[in-house]
């Protein structure tokens, strides 16, 4: 009996007791409650910075949030609703697209700079 324990302490690299799939999940039970606690106390604060500062940012964390396919039975939007809508996803495209080009353009016209020469280097011939 002493040797297949003995044998079993060898092959096995953590204690008998121990579950890494237990663990991970009491891991993750412990994360979401700190998550959840600290949403309770700062969440609606910093959703309402993020998405004054950052209305992109806030809207791809909503677009990840959302499920995939959001099935509805009825949506009752008015027309002018639904065009207040179109134009601002337009208008946040227009805006990304516009940083997009403007970076492009200033990684092409930006001049190679050269490094000051080190004191007491020699100099090129």
């Amino acid at each position: 009996m002493a040797n297949l324990a003995r044998r079993r302490a060898r092959t096995c690299p953590y204690p008998f007791d121990f579950e890494p799939s237990q663990e991970r999940g009491k891991l993750g039970i412990a994360f979401l409650h700190a998550l959840a606690k600290d949403f309770r106390h700062n969440g609606a604060k910093r959703i309402a910075a993020v998405s004054a500062k950052r209305p992109l940012d806030y809207l791809k964390l909503v677009a990840k949030l959302l499920p995939k396919e959001f099935w509805l039975k009825q949506l009752e939007i008015r027309q002018d609703e639904a065009q207040e809508l179109l134009e601002c996803v337009r208008a946040a495209v227009a805006e990304k697209k516009k940083k997009e080009e403007e970076a492009a353009r200033a990684s092409r016209t930006q001049e190679p700079t050269a490094f000051p020469p080190v004191a007491g280097a020699p100099r090129e011939p």
